[in-house]
């Protein structure tokens, strides 16, 4: 992912509009990992990272999803942090 000038996240796709997505992914390959993911998210940024989600879903389809409400973007840290400490130590 790059960024442009006003801070926007912009894919592969969005600085290659002309090219077919399936070219896309085969010029970009995706490594193997053999690691476990977890993304977790506030509830109601989910429409914000809705692109982010579906990523994760098509390249990494073992991610564990968690969504927390009642939080805003890093909320869990800030707000929970006794949570977030117990999720990591889970891990």
């Amino acid at each position: 992912m790059t960024t442009d000038i006003i801070g926007k996240s912009r894919g592969i796709k969005a600085r290659y509009p002309d090219r077919k997505e399936r070219d896309l992914k085969s010029d970009y390959p995706i490594p193997q990992i053999n690691t476990k993911i977890h993304y977790w998210f506030a509830e109601n940024e989910q429409k914000a990272r809705k692109a982010d989600i579906k990523y994760m879903k098509e390249f990494f389809p073992d991610t564990v999803f968690g969504k927390y409400p009642d939080l805003g973007h890093a909320g869990l840290v800030l707000l929970k942090p006794e949570l977030f400490a117990e999720k990591i130590r889970r891990l």
